[in-house]
């Protein structure tokens, strides 16, 4: 009988575990030289002050990249098996335009946009012609009422 796909953390956590323990590790080496007394107050900095702050430095450097590499591996690898909640929100009833009429219309699509762009320049292009502010609305054109999605990211 086949098991299912399961995410197997530990690798993860030891990678997480390990950068974390390499970055408390150059934390250590770029402070020994205060906390342990051999650089004197007030001095120029010696040598193995030097070489310690530098070597902290490095070791710090190299355990946040391999934090943000694991961490990102992690983040990769639970995306892919699907464990992770979606990043767009979950439709709500009032993502749906409602018209006039009460009848749902579906939200505007990316590719719309241009559609909805290009009818509204058109109405705008009419009535600038027109040019007549004293007539009033025509109330015989049924008008659809568009909602646009605010909270949406686009994947690229």
């Amino acid at each position: 009988m086949p098991t299912a796909d399961r995410l197997r953390p530990t690798p993860f956590i030891a990678g997480l575990a390990g950068a974390t323990s390499v970055i408390l590790i150059g934390i250590w080496l770029a402070t020994a030289p205060f906390a342990v007394g051999y650089q004197p107050d007030g001095a120029d900095w010696v040598d193995a002050t030097i070489v310690g702050v530098a070597t902290g430095a490095g070791v710090i450097l190299l355990g946040l990249v391999t934090l943000i590499v694991v961490a990102g591996a992690l983040r990769a690898e639970v995306r892919r098996r699907g464990l992770a909640p979606s990043a767009q929100p979950a439709p709500t009833d009032g993502d749906a335009g409602v018209d006039g009429d009460g009848d749902q219309q579906p939200p505007i699509q990316a590719g719309d946009l241009d559609t909805v762009l290009a009818s509204l320049a058109a109405a705008l292009l009419e009535d600038v012609r027109d040019g007549d502010q004293t007539r009033e609305p025509d109330t015989t054109r049924r008008h659809q009422t568009v909602t646009f999605p605010t909270a949406q990211r686009r994947d690229t």
